[in-house]
């Protein structure tokens, strides 16, 4: 019995540096991930946010509540998390390898043909293998991918909704009117060091002025004298 034990260990070991290093992986891509969404407005803004350290603190704690409720809805067996994440891996290389074939047919580069075609057979085959997943893992966790991708594309789809309507209300990215021609006088306090970058007069006077005298001109600095 001790003799098990021991020849196990080492599998045991081998098993929990495995596991170590793909938790490892997914916290962290999968913030950096959610931060490259929250730009695009397909997730929260609050995603993109990072902590004094380069982390994405949000993502992180994102991922570890999903993971959490994902080993409570398992019960902790994590057989039956394999169907998913086989179907998940598949996915992510079909969605890859289509992009690479969109990559090569708009670039154009030597040989572009034989890449695209390597890399459309790769999608045809892990997309293949992803329904077949699909098909014969469906009633063992396979229908939680079913409507789970959906689920997320939908919403996704509502943030950025969200995100545009707000920017319309607020008018973010629009560009300012042009001032109304108005008698105005501009005063800048300029230092002696700075005066020659500055002589072209700052954009506030941009706004067409009756007055119609340059900054440096001997009537602007009489009215100025006066005041």
């Amino acid at each position: 019995m001790g003799g098990a034990r021991r020849h196990n260990s080492p599998a045991n070991i081998a098993v929990t540096l495995v596991l170590a290093l793909a938790a490892n992986t997914s916290f962290g891509g999968l913030p950096v991930l959610m931060s490259l969404l929250s730009d695009d407005d397909r997730l929260p803004h609050l995603l993109g946010l990072r902590a004094e350290r380069p982390v994405h603190r949000y993502g992180v704690v994102a991922l570890a509540v999903l993971a959490a409720v994902l080993l409570i809805a398992v019960n902790a067996v994590t057989a039956r998390l394999i169907p998913l994440y086989t179907i998940g891996v598949f996915i992510g290389f079909t969605i890859s390898q289509a992009g690479l074939v969109r990559h090569w047919h708009g670039q154009h580069s030597p040989h572009w043909r034989l890449r695209a075609a390597l890399n459309g057979t790769g999608a045809v085959l892990t997309v293949t293998a992803a329904l077949v997943f699909v098909v014969s893992k469906f009633t063992s966790g396979a229908w939680v991918v079913v409507l789970t991708v959906p689920a997320l594309m939908l919403l996704f789809s509502r943030i950025q909704s969200y995100y545009q309507a707000v920017g319309l209300e607020l008018d973010l990215g629009g560009h300012p009117r042009r001032p109304l021609p108005a008698m105005s006088l501009v005063i800048v306090p300029v230092g002696g060091s700075w005066r020659p970058c500055c002589a072209p007069a700052p954009t506030s006077s941009s706004a067409p002025s009756h007055s119609g005298s340059p900054p440096g001109s001997p009537r602007r600095r009489h009215r100025m004298h006066a005041i």
